[in-house]
């Protein structure tokens, strides 16, 4: 799935538009690098108009994590 897409999906609607009036919405099927970039300008842009992206992250978060990396942050732990 289009990591930066499910970021503006899971923004407030109002913020959503705002940031989407203003860079333009990401295509479907973007590479991951079109995406970070996109997530990179998207951040920037959110943190001049001031809308605070702490919540949305939270619940984006853990979808980026690979299953992967979770084990391997359990072995660390342990």
């Amino acid at each position: 799935m289009n990591k930066a897409k499910r970021i503006v999906d899971n923004m407030d609607s109002e913020n959503a538009f705002a940031v989407c009036s203003e860079i333009g919405i990401i295509d479907e099927n973007a590479t991951p690098l079109k995406q970070a970039r996109y997530i990179n300008e998207l951040l920037n842009t959110t943190e001049s108009m001031k809308i605070y992206m702490t919540d949305t992250m939270r619940k984006c978060g853990g979808c980026c994590l690979s299953t992967n990396a979770i084990k391997i942050a359990k072995k660390i732990i342990r």
